[in-house]
């Protein structure tokens, strides 16, 4: 996805939050954009297809004509994913839904998290993307 393709950019967030050289409202402001601008750019793919081919292929599976397996075999050639893609995409997302459940009021729900429990997400996301651009 174009996600992984600006992963740096992303890593670049990520670091400057965690070295305290963006605030937590900027770095969440900035993250969810990029995020969002990357993920619309990703789906506007479908717009040249001839055909729906993502929903032909949920349609098959759903329909009992395709295998878990299979199903996520075409995906991938589809989109054009692969493995180190897909697990560089689950950390990105991981940062997006950290900063979807931040809230900076002391009275959150347990799930919520404050600008600690942020930043600890972000720097434990950090450490695997980090690992998984290590991997060539």
């Amino acid at each position: 996805m174009s996600y992984v393709s600006d992963v740096l950019q992303y890593q670049s967030l990520m670091q400057h939050f965690i070295d305290g050289k963006l605030q937590t409202a900027e770095f969440i402001t900035e993250y969810i954009r990029k995020w969002k601008k990357d993920r619309d750019e990703e789906l506007s793919k479908k717009s040249k297809w001839v055909e729906p081919f993502d929903e032909i292929l949920i349609k098959d599976l759903n329909n009992g004509l395709l295998s878990k397996e299979d199903f996520s075999s075409r995906w991938d050639v589809l989109w054009g994913f692969t493995a180190k893609s897909k697990a560089i995409q689950v950390v990105l997302d991981g940062v997006f839904s950290a900063c979807e459940v931040h809230c900076g009021d002391p009275e959150r729900e347990a799930y919520e998290l404050d600008e600690g429990g942020l930043r600890n997400e972000v720097t434990s996301l950090m450490f695997e993307l980090k690992g998984l651009l290590e991997i060539g």
